[in-house]
Protein backbone atom coordinates (compact mmCIF):
# COMPACT_ATOMS: atom_id res chain seq x y z
CA UNK A 1 0.00 0.00 0.00
CA UNK A 2 2.91 2.50 1.02
CA UNK A 3 4.31 1.60 -2.30
CA UNK A 4 1.69 2.16 -4.53
CA UNK A 5 0.26 5.48 -2.85
CA UNK A 6 3.76 6.96 -2.69
CA UNK A 7 3.86 5.97 -6.40
CA UNK A 8 0.98 8.26 -7.06
CA UNK A 9 2.44 11.16 -4.71
CA UNK A 10 5.35 11.14 -6.62
CA UNK A 11 3.81 11.18 -9.97
CA UNK A 12 1.81 13.69 -8.75
CA UNK A 13 4.48 16.26 -7.90
CA UNK A 14 6.89 15.21 -10.76
CA UNK A 15 4.13 16.52 -13.66
CA UNK A 16 3.02 19.08 -11.67
CA UNK A 17 6.51 20.54 -11.52
CA UNK A 18 6.94 19.84 -15.15
CA UNK A 19 3.91 21.73 -15.60
CA UNK A 20 1.87 18.63 -16.86
CA UNK A 21 -1.23 17.05 -15.24
CA UNK A 22 -1.70 13.27 -15.01
CA UNK A 23 -3.45 12.91 -12.54
CA UNK A 24 -5.62 15.56 -10.91
CA UNK A 25 -6.06 16.30 -7.80
CA UNK A 26 -9.47 15.25 -6.95
CA UNK A 27 -8.57 12.04 -8.80
CA UNK A 28 -5.23 12.00 -6.45
CA UNK A 29 -7.11 12.65 -3.21
CA UNK A 30 -9.76 10.25 -4.12
CA UNK A 31 -6.91 7.49 -4.95
CA UNK A 32 -4.51 8.11 -2.51
CA UNK A 33 -6.81 8.28 0.28
CA UNK A 34 -8.87 5.07 -0.68
CA UNK A 35 -5.83 3.45 -1.28
CA UNK A 36 -4.51 4.48 2.31
CA UNK A 37 -8.15 3.58 4.30
CA UNK A 38 -7.87 0.01 2.78
CA UNK A 39 -3.52 -0.84 3.03
CA UNK A 40 -3.24 0.79 6.40
CA UNK A 41 -6.50 0.94 8.39
CA UNK A 42 -8.13 -1.85 7.61
CA UNK A 43 -4.86 -3.68 8.03
CA UNK A 44 -4.02 -2.59 11.05
CA UNK A 45 -7.99 -3.20 12.15
CA UNK A 46 -7.59 -6.83 11.19
CA UNK A 47 -4.21 -7.09 12.98
CA UNK A 48 -5.97 -5.97 16.28
CA UNK A 49 -8.89 -7.83 16.18
CA UNK A 50 -6.45 -11.26 15.33
CA UNK A 51 -4.36 -10.21 18.03
CA UNK A 52 -7.24 -10.11 20.78
CA UNK A 53 -7.27 -13.07 23.32
CA UNK A 54 -9.81 -15.94 23.03
CA UNK A 55 -12.97 -14.87 25.33
CA UNK A 56 -12.58 -17.35 28.43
Amino acid sequence: SLLVTMGFATTYAITHFMGKTLLAIPTMVQVHGLLNVLGFCVAGLLGLYRSRPAPT
